[in-house]
């Protein structure tokens, strides 16, 4: 009878350590599959994280590269216009006499380089205009005075090369879309003189003229840019075009 109830005793501790060990088992494995699903939610909102944040940056990056592009397009453009600012009178051409100049059959005004001192001695008359050529106001509009230089070609060069605007302390002035200003120049008493020796030294090529200046200005738009800047150089020519653009330095728009 002991032996019995012995034997009913160990059958049921077996049985239950079997299901206490089963138990423990499965709870160990409900804690796992709970650290392995806990991280994977991790994962994926780390995930979700990383890629809201690429998208917003994205986002970011193609309304930035928009209001670039829209201002670009929408921007003023300052360009400079080069002109003689001399004039000199041709009289109407007795007749059947052929004009100097098909267009003054009736004579008029001729734009030269040149205000006649006498002796064969004349003061330089180079200037520039500018013109807004974009699609909106330029506005603290500042310009240098246009400096000509002028001398033996190599020497002349060296000073065009080595320009660099300097500007007036002022607030500037708008300039409207298609609109023209004349450029100022500099005091008379810097303006060159050149004798009948030394206009024969440029008419060889053996002297070479410049006219070199710059504009500063600013957009409408918000936020506010460093202000854009055109500097411009141009070459007199003694016969043929008046002007052609300075192969050494170029005229620039940023």
């Amino acid at each position: 009878m002991n032996k019995a109830n012995s034997e009913e005793e160990e059958t049921n501790q077996s049985t239950g350590s079997y299901f206490s060990d089963l138990f423990n088992s499965l709870k160990k494995s409900a804690r796992t599959s709970k650290f392995f699903i806990e991280l994977a939610a991790l994962a994926v909102v780390v995930v979700y994280t990383c890629e809201t944040c690429r998208t917003n940056n994205l986002t970011q990056q193609a309304l930035t590269n928009s209001a670039t592009q829209f201002r670009t397009q929408e921007r003023p453009y300052i360009g400079p216009l080069p002109r003689q600012t001399s004039v000199v009178h041709i009289p109407k051409p007795a007749k059947g006499t052929v004009p100097i100049l098909p267009w003054l059959e009736n004579g008029g005004d001729v734009p030269v380089p040149e205000i006649l001192l006498g002796n064969g001695t004349f003061r330089m008359a180079l200037g520039v205009d500018i013109k807004n050529y974009g699609k909106s106001p330029a506005v603290s509009v500042i310009t240098t005075p246009s400096k000509i230089i002028v001398g033996l070609a190599a020497d002349a060069r060296e000073r065009v090369s080595k320009y660099i605007p300097d500007y007036p302390e002022t607030i500037g002035s708008p300039l409207m879309m298609d609109e023209v200003h004349t450029v100022p120049g500099g005091p008379n008493e810097e303006i060159p003189v050149i004798t009948a020796a030394q206009n024969i030294l440029l008419s060889n090529g053996t002297w070479e003229a410049y006219v070199v200046g710059a504009v500063r200005y600013r957009d409408i738009f918000s936020p506010t840019i460093p202000p854009y800047e055109t500097v411009y150089c141009f070459k007199l020519h003694p016969s043929g075009m008046p002007f052609s653009g300075c192969k050494f330095k170029e005229t620039t728009i940023h």
